[in-house]
């Protein structure tokens, strides 16, 4: 103990040195533990990184694998597709379509002809492939399919019986007036009374009478036939003028107008498909429809 006289006694108690310094000693060892410890995570936290970064790429990698594969699967299933789809158009749109046209245009200027129906043969299990492919054509657009049979059903079946309706009452009023038509020209058409078979009144309604009021080229088949309907032509055509003939005539004009305007609406809906298909799937105009068969040129030996 040291003591110092002031005007107070004052008492300081010594530090041993040793315990200075391991004391010392301990803050240092801890700082460097501390510190080592530091450095360790942040290595760690380093490799971490490293580590996350790295399965990042793997994982960035693999998505754009998966994509690629994925791209490559969808591209099959549209090349696969585009065959199918172009088999549609050309078995069930295009010949349809062409169909609907001929229906359009000859309704307006042909209007006693009959008209033809757009899914009758495509339903007759008598042509498979063209069956197959209907059926698969009504599972994809039932809607469209639907329209198609009705309009068989509610404009082209019309338009038949109509035509049956004003067939069979010209038959009738030929039959009737062939023996007074046939007197009348006897000077003209020597021996033809005798040679009048039944079919005669028939081909002058369907070869005679019909194309003459439409304009189209009369083209009776027998001999017999074309000589009675050449010589007596203005009396069978004044029968056309009979009520009994007016009333069908007017009716059938009305049915195959209305399935004019029915076929050109139809027409419209299925041409927008067609060429919407036409350009999801890559297939050109040219393509709608099935090419013809090679023309083989045989070469002279």
């Amino acid at each position: 103990m040291i003591e110092l006289a002031t005007n107070s006694t004052t008492t300081v108690t010594s530090v041993d040195p040793n315990l200075v310094y391991g004391t010392w000693a301990l803050v240092l060892v801890s700082v460097i533990a501390i510190s080592v410890a530091a450095w360790q995570n942040r290595k760690t936290q380093k490799l971490m990184a490293k580590q996350t970064q790295s399965m990042g790429k793997q994982v960035d990698e693999a998505i754009v694998q998966t994509r690629l594969q994925q791209q490559q699967f969808e591209a099959l299933l549209k090349q696969q597709g585009r065959a199918r789809v172009q088999e549609l158009v050309q078995t069930i749109l295009s010949p349809t379509i062409s169909t609907l046209d001929s229906n359009a245009a000859r309704g307006r200027a042909f209007p006693l002809e009959l008209r033809y129906p757009v899914a009758q043969f495509l339903t007759d299990k008598y042509d498979e492939r063209n069956f197959l492919v209907f059926r698969d054509f009504e599972l994809e657009y039932k809607e469209l399919a639907g329209k198609m049979k009705r309009f068989d059903k509610e404009t082209v079946e019309p338009v038949r019986l109509r035509y049956l309706e004003l067939h069979d009452a010209l038959l009738r009023v030929v039959m009737e007036g062939l023996s007074a038509i046939t007197e009348k020209h006897h000077p003209t058409i020597q021996g033809i009374k005798t040679k009048v078979s039944d079919l005669t009144p028939t081909l002058i309604v369907d070869q005679g009478i019909l194309p003459a009021l439409q304009g189209l080229p009369e083209q009776v088949a027998t001999p017999e036939a074309k000589q009675l309907w050449e010589g007596a032509k203005p009396e069978f055509l004044a029968l056309t003028k009979l009520s009994e003939i007016i009333t069908p005539m007017d009716n059938l004009k009305a049915a195959t107008g209305k399935c004019a305007y029915a076929s050109e609406a139809l027409r419209e809906e299925l041409s927008t498909l067609r060429n919407n298909l036409g350009t999801q799937y890559g297939i050109t105009r040219d393509q709608y429809f099935v090419p013809p068969p090679p023309t083989i040129i045989l070469e002279e030996a």
